[in-house]
């Protein structure tokens, strides 16, 4: 909510707030932004989840909560919550649904951030490009922009060096394995307060630790990288 000073009331209509999480618009709407149908809350008591209603009942007016990560911008946080339109993969698709968002309005003075993403993979590189332009209103008017490109391999066994990689991640377990085996055995006929005392005995509780931790990040990172893949076919 803003409201204008009274001594500018003759010199200015309208004034834009900052936004807030507490401001952000979490109605679900009719095309260009009628009348609300339900609001967030009545939704999330129904039997019908949140996840569920995303995904099968997709709308560029209904409001989707987070899912990810937000974005720093040049005035202030973002998060990922808002609402979505799927501009699709093909080219002439993408300008069909262009066409279509600017004569439904779907972004007018109420737009505080616009988030444009997409995702290009070169197979000659076996690299995703993953880019996010981030185009932010803030409440002087005008607007920002922000780019962001990431590069990223998530095929990690490409034909060429699917043997190679294989191979040092087997020796990288064993290697881990064997560390941890050398630890016990200096622990054992020493025992726990005598074996922490020394600090290189914390250095390799610390490496250890460290590789267990990174071994499965790595195992999720695949497994959600599949179950991505999957979706998308």
């Amino acid at each position: 909510f803003c409201e204008t000073h009274p001594l500018f009331v003759d010199l200015i209509n309208d004034c834009r707030a900052l936004f807030t999480p507490d401001s952000e618009d979490r109605e679900l709407y009719n095309a260009s932004w009628s009348q609300p149908i339900v609001n967030m809350s009545a939704l999330l008591n129904s039997s019908q989840t949140v996840e569920e209603w995303s995904l099968s009942n997709y709308s560029p007016w209904h409001f989707y909560p987070d899912k990810a990560v937000g974005m720093w911008g040049h005035a202030t946080s973002l998060p990922s919550s808002g609402y979505i339109w799927v501009l699709g993969s093909m080219y002439e698709e993408a300008k069909e649904s262009l066409a279509e968002m600017v004569d439904a309005r779907w972004l007018d003075a109420r737009t505080r951030a616009l988030f444009v993403e997409w995702t290009a993979y070169n197979a000659n590189t076996n690299l995703f490009c993953v880019v996010t332009f981030l185009m932010e209103t803030p409440a002087s008017g005008g607007m920002l922009k922000l780019p962001e490109v990431q590069a990223v391999r998530l095929h990690r066994y490409a034909a060429n060096y699917k043997l190679f990689v294989i191979l040092c991640e087997i020796l990288f377990v064993v290697a881990l394995f064997f560390v941890m085996y050398r630890e016990f055995v200096r622990y054992k006929p020493i025992g726990i307060r005598k074996y922490l005392s020394d600090k290189w005995n914390l250095l390799e509780i610390a490496i250890i630790a460290n590789c267990i931790v990174s071994a499965g990040l790595y195992i999720y990172r695949y497994v959600i990288t599949r179950q991505l893949f999957k979706q998308m076919r």
